[in-house]
């Protein structure tokens, strides 16, 4: 699946979750490749830090119509997920970076560093936003064990890196 961002509202209220990771209190987003022949259309609200679902719009294509059967296969979670990390990839108005891609980077030796803790900061904050497993992003995109992402998630919370709690 991919995703569309509908608007960024120009009203939304800015809110930090993490040292330096800047989201909108309000996201609007629709999936730009139907899924099964049907097109959603989300509206979030950050609330205690995490996105839920406020509005969902389905169409179906053709002949088909929307049962319950339909709405209990939507994979609402998924689209959130897909959404939020959609926004945050996406350039701002005036180009600038919201969230840049990981670098190569090499693993610290002795423990991690201040540039990867807030990396760590900025991974939790967004797949925790997004209602993802945030360690579990933090393990597979920083390619360490689950109890190295544990350690670097507790140093990033010690130090307020992260401001939300899970």
């Amino acid at each position: 699946m991919t995703f569309k961002m509908l608007a960024w509202p120009d009203d939304a209220q800015r809110v930090e979750v993490a040292e330096g990771l800047v989201l909108p209190d309000r996201l609007r987003g629709v999936e730009s490749t139907p899924y099964e022949g049907q097109r959603v259309k989300l509206a979030l609200e950050l609330r205690a830090y995490r996105y839920r679902v406020v509005s969902l719009t389905l169409d179906v294509e053709g002949e088909r119509e929307i049962t319950g059967s339909t709405l209990r296969k939507l994979p609402v979670g998924h689209l959130v997920n897909g959404i939020a990390w959609t926004y945050a990839r996406t350039p701002g108005p005036n180009g600038e970076e919201r969230f840049s891609p990981i670098p190569q980077w090499d693993r610290p030796e002795d423990g991690p560093d201040s540039d990867t803790l807030l990396r760590v900061a900025h991974l939790f904050a967004l797949e925790y936003a997004s209602g993802g497993t945030p360690v579990r992003r933090i393990e597979a995109d920083l390619d360490v064990p689950r109890s190295t992402a544990e350690n670097w998630v507790r140093r990033a919370k010690d130090r307020g890196l992260i401001r939300a709690a899970s």
